[in-house]
């Protein structure tokens, strides 16, 4: 439940989060998704996924041929930053800024259990979301950098 929707009378969360459809497998009247280790909500409106690392097992194929194991992974981090301005009809934005780094691993090992192949690469992307807290309007910017 974000903060911005807290029942001013009965100092309570009584109000539905109008962002509730967007989560809806979960309770319209829970915070950062019931799990505050991982995601956080500067700003009232919701949750946003901020450090921790995710590890993903891709695959893991065997090669009858040669008897090789190809094991493909990812590692994805995520940093969110929010920061305030003001536009040129002084209206207060607020600027949400997440960099997104992929980095994937792919390695083949032979029969012998040597690693006989290993191709790695980093990919970055950069997601800028600005939204006017007067009108509620949003703009989203986005690019990708590979390494």
């Amino acid at each position: 439940m974000a903060q911005d929707f807290i029942c001013q009378i009965l100092g309570d969360g009584g109000v539905v989060d109008p962002l509730a459809e967007k989560y809806h497998a979960f309770s319209s009247y829970n915070y950062v998704l019931n799990n505050p280790m991982r995601f956080i909500d500067p700003d009232g409106r919701e949750p946003l996924q901020d450090g921790n690392p995710i590890y993903r097992l891709n695959a893991v194929k065997y090669n009858k041929k040669d008897n090789s194991y190809t094991i493909k992974e990812q590692v994805i981090t995520s940093k969110t930053t929010i920061s305030y301005k003001k536009n040129n009809d002084g209206q207060e934005i607020m600027v949400s800024t997440t960099s997104n780094k992929i980095a994937s691993f792919n390695t083949t090992i032979n029969s012998k259990g040597e690693v006989s192949k290993k191709s790695n690469s980093i990919k970055e992307i950069l997601t800028t979301k600005e939204t006017n807290l007067s009108s509620k309007d949003v703009n989203i910017s986005s690019k990708t950098i590979s390494y």
